[in-house]
């Protein structure tokens, strides 16, 4: 019963647990879990797929991988084709939350994300530089990053370790973004700068 229903879906998931905590699936993107952790540390309340044709032309995968000390949370999420979230370390998601195509999540130190996070296309989010960096035989470390509530990141945006961005932000496409982002403010470039403080009210 359970394979036929999820062979119907697309998703290819290793275990019935998982599966239940999965409440609503679109039945266009297949979705791939992999993971090494024990099924505690995987919590996933809501988690959509949305097909869009208008909007992108292929059908890739979104692969979920949890792994290492990695711990998974989603409240509520929803994800289009060639979306990647790696969790070595904890990642958190709120409410209310998009990732639309081809967004990358990669947690090596800890990614907290706050309610209504819409992420354009390619949107990268990373605490970490992939590779062991040292200056002067000190080696650079991953550094976690806190993205707060309402926060509209623009096709390209780059998020780097230990930035902080506060509540009600929006950061201008392909921007790069270095250092902490204030809440209720506009910020774009590379590296990005604050280009508009003040009440800033933005919908999906």
């Amino acid at each position: 019963m359970f394979n036929n229903l999820f062979q119907k879906l697309q998703i290819i998931l290793r275990s019935i647990p998982v599966k239940r905590r999965i409440k609503k699936l679109g039945k266009s993107i297949p979705i791939y879990f992999d993971y090494s952790v024990p099924l505690e540390n995987i919590n996933i309340n809501i988690l959509n797929t949305e097909n869009i044709s208008k909007t992108f032309f292929n059908l890739k995968p979104v692969i979920i991988r949890v792994c290492g000390k990695g711990k998974l949370n989603i409240e509520e999420l929803t994800v289009r084709s060639g979306c990647y979230i790696s969790a070595r370390e904890p990642i958190k998601i709120g409410k209310n939350c998009f990732l639309n195509t081809n967004c990358t999540i990669l947690a090596r130190a800890g990614i907290e994300i706050g309610d209504n996070l819409m992420c354009a296309d390619n949107v990268y989010i990373r605490d970490n530089d992939g590779h062991n960096i040292t200056k002067n035989g000190k080696k650079i470390l991953p550094k976690k990053i806190n993205i707060g509530n309402n926060v509209w990141l623009g096709r390209d945006v780059v998020i780097l370790k230990g930035v902080t961005i506060g509540n009600n932000v929006v950061i201008g496409a392909k921007s790069v973004v270095t250092k902490n982002i204030p809440s209720n403010c506009i910020a774009a470039g590379n590296p990005a700068k604050i280009s508009f403080k003040g009440k800033i009210n933005w919908s999906k």
